[in-house]
């Protein structure tokens, strides 16, 4: 546990670390409070204190490099594959995939609806503008991933 958690945490810079080394403190773990907190709560911490870059980990690079991130690119649905590889932490198997396409169906009409009213010169909401930008911002991320073969 200690060395998987020594990886998770190497981003960190030492201040944050300190911080971190802080809260853990306050907040002991075990039955009699004298034990060092679980993992999963030290990573929330951590990413609380010090939010990791989002540059893709190994396995997001491959699974974009792959054809089923290049699918996912082309159908628009490269955004809900990227969370449902953030949550299951795996390689996406054909449900992952087609749970990730099935959720994507509105929001793909959606920024089509967007990039529409924008092309024709129609005013979108702020709320709108931002949603697309979320979105477009996350797919060029995707394609960066894509675009590199996985490497790092």
């Amino acid at each position: 546990m200690i060395r998987d958690l020594c990886a998770r945490l190497a981003y960190m810079t030492e201040a944050g670390l300190d911080a971190l080394e802080e809260c853990a403190a306050a907040q002991p773990g075990g039955k009699g409070r004298d034990r060092l907190p679980i993992a999963n709560d030290l990573l929330k911490w951590a990413a609380e204190i010090e939010p990791p870059r989002d540059d893709g980990s190994p396995l997001m690079r491959k699974v974009f490099a792959h054809d089923i991130g290049r699918r996912a690119l082309d159908g628009g649905f490269a955004p809900e594959l990227l969370a449902e590889i953030k949550k299951h932490r795996r390689w996406p198997g054909s449900y992952i995939v087609d749970q990730a396409q099935s959720r994507a169906r509105d929001s793909i009409v959606r920024l089509e609806d967007i990039e529409r009213r924008l092309m024709a010169g129609r005013e979108v909401t702020p709320q709108e503008a931002q949603w697309r930008d979320r979105r477009r911002e996350v797919i060029s991320r995707c394609e960066e991933w894509s675009n590199a073969g996985g490497s790092q």
